[in-house]
């Protein structure tokens, strides 16, 4: 939560990666996204671009790539 408000207080722009994604549920990691946006969404006007990956099921891996 620090890290993301100091990149907040600086201007830095940024994007969220949850990974790991394979070792809980797909519902436990909408919760955890959902509990995090929560407690920043005060401080956008706009979320940050959210992505969530695993380098196990390689769950994601297009889009934290970058390809």
């Amino acid at each position: 939560m620090e890290f993301v408000e100091w990149l907040t207080r600086n201007s830095v722009p940024f994007v969220l990666v949850f990974t790991k994604t394979d070792k809980v549920t797909p519902a436990m990691v909408r919760a955890n996204i959902a509990a995090f946006t929560a407690r920043i969404s005060a401080w956008f006007e706009k979320l940050p671009v959210i992505f969530t990956c695993s380098a196990t099921t390689e769950q994601g891996r297009r889009s934290c790539s970058g390809d």
